[in-house]
């Protein structure tokens, strides 16, 4: 699978890397604009620093944008085409299937993980230019870049490992729905997009019951006297010593967790058992 993550990796970053280093220059030059204007007040009110600046920050809109939206487009697209010609020449290698997923999985998550990171780096240079020229445009807060202790750290990481699960079983999803509509290979764009929300109606049916079976249990359990924690009974030391935080933050990352291996595994089998080629 290294040799396929390699691939599909450098494929991509082809086209990504130009884009992420153009919205990195803009960012650069809208932050020395914003500095320059600060030292050179009389500079900062001409006709043509103004149509500069403005061209720029609207150049470094799009391209932010570009960035983001681009990484996600290539990540479902790359799947795509597997199932399509390319699959003829991917699927004789020597492979299982499994690595074709995992590779082109690892490569679309790696890449939005990238984009997302570059647009923030490009906030911090901007949010920088902004403090240091004293204008009141501030673009971003940046604080939580900035650990005060451990607790700071482990929870910036959760935030990072949720995300990352959020963004797996998203592709794992459209990469479902793209190998169901493969079964109809004449039509299969039209199939894979009405699969998308076929599926998208049906989970929505089951969150929507699972919700109502949530809130029933809580009525219950505040009927029966069950309010300690709900009214603020329990302090933090005591839900800490009762593993009740450990055990609801544990939660969104088993949740994930099964929603991931189970699109895996539909993935997987509709690859290797029903993907039809012709």
């Amino acid at each position: 699978m290294k040799k396929l993550f390699k691939f599909e990796f450098f494929s991509v970053c082809r086209i990504l890397v130009p884009v992420w280093c153009g919205t990195l220059l803009l960012s650069l030059l809208i932050g020395g604009l914003g500095i320059l204007s600060a030292q050179l007040p009389a500079l900062g009110e001409s006709l043509p620093y103004l149509i500069i600046y403005t061209f720029a920050a609207i150049l470094f809109i799009f391209a932010a944008l570009a960035s983001i939206i681009a990484s996600v487009v290539l990540g479902i697209q790359r799947f795509y085409k597997l199932l399509g010609d390319q699959g003829y020449l991917m699927f004789s290698l020597p492979m299982p299937a499994w690595k074709h997923i995992g590779a082109r999985l690892l490569c679309a998550c790696l890449t939005t993980t990238l984009a997302v990171a570059v647009f923030a780096v490009c906030g911090a240079v901007l949010s920088f230019s902004s403090i240091q020229s004293g204008s009141l445009i501030t673009v971003a807060n940046f604080q939580f870049l900035a650990f005060d202790d451990l607790a700071d750290l482990l929870w910036n990481g959760y935030a990072l490992l949720i995300g990352l699960l959020y963004l797996a079983t998203a592709y794992l999803f459209l990469y479902l729905c793209m190998a169901i509509g493969a079964q109809w290979p004449q039509h299969r764009l039209a199939a894979s997009i009405l699969t998308y929300f076929l599926l998208t109606f049906v989970l929505q049916v089951l969150m929507m019951i699972a919700v109502i079976f949530v809130a029933v249990g809580a009525y219950s359990t505040v009927q029966n006297g069950g309010i300690a924690l709900i009214s603020g009974a329990l302090t933090s030391e005591q839900v800490a010593a009762h593993g009740l935080l450990g055990g609801l933050l544990t939660v969104p990352v088993l949740l994930f967790g099964a929603a991931d291996a189970i699109l895996w595994v539909t993935t997987h089998y509709f690859i290797t058992r029903k993907l039809n080629l012709a």
